[in-house]
């Protein structure tokens, strides 16, 4: 039934990318708005509204505190408004200054001024105001670093032993390995951690930090050319030399978002037999027939299940780093492979979960912010930006294939729009907090010309990059 929605284009993409897109901005939303609101209220200032989504008050409701929770008639974004003393009507929410004048000393506003509870965003001391407003980003991040520790508690951890949890059954392949084997040498070389295993196989990759390896085909460093591998192992105390096939087969183990693969419908879990004329059984032979193929469509057959399809891709340029601060073109088709086993792995405990989690997210924040600068300083194209259009159907795509990967975008995306929300441009809050710097350093707001000039410059600034993000996701999503 979903596959037939699917099929249907305007009803297909709202089932598909808009409803997983409104699950997770809703809960980055309401996340990133809940930190203003709540430190608001923790300084004293009252809280007029808290709305999820935008325009008309679809249901609504005043608690004892006289802030009114509503959800709203659009579904996307919300906003906190908080009371502003300077005037009855004026008010600021908690993305911005207050709108007119200097405040009055502030006083507190009971049950006469609207129902609030509290004292004026507009007469709140300035570090008052600055908490309010950096708790918001705050939020967003704490959010991430509790999704990410979430996803590492059920995934497990390593337990630091190369002992054997699964083996995959993969058609035509015997890798020669057991459950409960531990790996002592691979091809003759002591290993004693996954990273050993990676580097005595010559793998150059980033791994899910358990014991599969993602390696994308057309990318990277070429995987090992061998098509089997000498293993010495422990099982069950006893110490033998086993020879298995190369234990990372062409099958894909993840399809990237908006990539030549996932408009060519493969799958995880599908096993790439034959890319046009060639024969593939490792990853490494795929990545070098794609590398042969060029910029030409190919014919691959694979084999999902017990059913053999044809599938044609044209693989596409994209820019990879291949060193620090160095990049080139590379022709990829967005396929992702992973060793056929994995290792045993453990629950941590919460506080290691949570240290993973701040680790997790400090890596979203350094990719960001180097994608960013590698994008001001021409190392790569600004094509790679994203819009909602695109951020919509990779998490449509992202939810086909679980809700783990699904929790996992949102986490990424909380991180992005804390990140975001932290910039020093006006209208965001990292603007604002650049503004009540000022004021707390001259001991006085900046002039309200200079407040409305910088708002509209901010604004301006803002629409510019969503249209250009946009015009890139209409780009790549129909090219």
């Amino acid at each position: 039934m979903i596959e037939l929605i699917a099929a249907i284009p305007i009803l297909g993409f709202i089932v598909t990318s808009v409803v997983p897109f409104l699950f997770v901005i809703s809960i980055v939303v309401f996340v990133h708005e809940f930190g203003h609101y709540i430190v608001g209220r923790w300084c004293g200032i009252a809280v007029e509204v808290f709305s999820i989504g935008l325009g008309p008050a679809l249901v609504s409701r005043t608690d004892g505190r006289g802030t009114r929770w509503q959800i709203a008639a659009i579904p996307v974004g919300g906003f906190v408004r908080f009371l502003d003393e300077s005037s009855d009507s004026a008010i600021v929410d908690a993305n911005g200054l207050p709108r007119r004048g200097e405040p009055r000393p502030s006083r507190p506003i009971q049950q006469a001024r609207r129902g609030t509870v509290g004292q004026s965003f507009d007469g709140a001391p300035v570090g008052h105001r600055a908490l309010t407003v950096a708790a918001g980003p705050i939020a967003n991040i704490i959010l991430s670093i509790l999704l990410f520790a979430v996803l590492v508690s059920a995934e497990g951890v390593g337990t630091g032993d190369l002992r054997i949890g699964s083996v995959d059954d993969v058609p035509g392949h015997d890798f020669g390995i057991r459950q409960g084997d531990r790996i002592l040498e691979i091809d003759g070389s002591p290993v004693s951690s996954l990273a050993d295993i990676e580097a005595a196989m010559f793998l150059s990759a980033d791994h899910d930090g358990d014991s599969a390896t993602d390696v994308s085909a057309g990318t990277g460093t070429d995987p090992v050319s061998n098509s089997v591998i000498r293993y010495r192992l422990d099982r069950n105390g006893q110490v033998l030399n086993v020879v298995g096939d190369n234990p990372m087969p062409a099958r894909v183990y993840r399809v990237d978002p908006l990539s030549p693969a996932s408009r060519a419908g493969l799958k995880p879990g599908d096993l790439i037999l034959t890319v046009g004329p060639l024969p593939v059984r490792t990853f490494r032979d795929l990545r070098m027939a794609v590398r042969a193929a060029g910029e030409t469509a190919i014919d691959m057959q694979v084999q999902r299940d017990s059913e053999r399809l044809t599938v044609v891709v044209l693989p596409e340029r994209v820019d990879r780093e291949i060193a620090p601060g160095e990049f080139e073109e590379q022709l990829v088709i967005g396929v992702r492979g992973a060793f056929a086993f994995r290792l045993e792995t453990v629950s941590p405990g919460p506080l290691e979960a949570l240290f993973r989690g701040v680790v997790a997210t400090y890596r979203v924040v350094q990719l960001s912010v180097d994608g960013i600068y590698h994008i001001i300083a021409g190392n790569i194209s600004p094509d790679n930006l994203q819009g909602p259009l695109g951020i919509a159907q990779i998490s449509g795509e992202l939810a086909t294939t679980g809700f783990i990967d699904l929790l996992w975008w949102t986490a990424v995306i909380s991180t992005a729009i804390g990140l975001l929300n932290l910039m020093p441009i006006p209208v965001l809050d990292g603007g604002h907090l650049v503004l009540f710097a000022y004021e707390a350093v001259a001991g006085r707001r900046p002039a309200g010309r200079v407040l409305g000039l910088l708002t509209r410059v901010g604004i301006v600034m803002l629409l510019c990059l969503m249209a250009f993000a946009t015009y890139n996701d209409i780009v790549r999503i129909w090219p």
